[in-house]
């Protein structure tokens, strides 16, 4: 089976961006359930954050 190049680096391409987009789109799921469980360590950083800025 030897695809072309081209084709194969498109569907590499196309692969490569779905799985980012999924991983943002998981990072935004356990953010949310994070602000919502009001995580120490979240809350902790972000005043950390804040102190710094």
């Amino acid at each position: 089976m030897a695809y072309p190049t081209s084709t194969l680096l498109k569907y590499l391409k196309l692969s490569i961006k779905a799985v980012s987009e999924l991983r943002r789109f998981l990072n935004s799921i356990t953010k949310k359930l994070k602000a919502r469980r009001g995580d120490n360590n979240n809350n902790r950083a972000r005043k950390l954050q804040r102190y710094y800025e």
